[in-house]
């Protein structure tokens, strides 16, 4: 993925049930609980693919997934984007937008913004 002036975050991943067991490392109880039991793997999977994708945009290691990478409230479709907020470092880069699209058993997550 490439951009004209902004830093890039992308990940893929597989869908996959074990991903209840790590949930817990990446979100709060209350996160965890919100999620209608017949979206759990996917949105599990998704929340997950999404912070991948923070996580790289930011790219400075020693940052908190469950407290400094927030998703706002989103409902779960084919495609669609969440938004996001980093809170590291003392600051708050705010207004950024997570793409994401469902695919052969994957879900692609992107997004893109300025770290200054």
């Amino acid at each position: 993925m490439l951009s004209q002036g902004n830093f890039v975050g992308l990940d893929i991943e597989n869908i996959n049930p074990k991903i209840e067991k790590i949930a817990h490392k990446f979100l709060t109880p209350g996160e965890i609980e919100a999620i209608p039991e017949h979206e759990k793997i996917e949105k599990l999977i998704l929340m997950w693919s999404a912070k991948e994708a923070l996580y790289k945009l930011y790219s400075m290691r020693g940052i908190e997934f469950k407290t400094q990478l927030l998703l706002s409230p989103f409902s779960i479709a084919q495609s669609g984007s969440i938004a996001a907020q980093i809170i590291a470092g003392g600051k708050f880069y705010n207004n950024l937008n997570i793409n994401y699209l469902f695919f052969n058993g994957h879900v692609l997550s992107h997004v893109e913004g300025k770290m200054d």
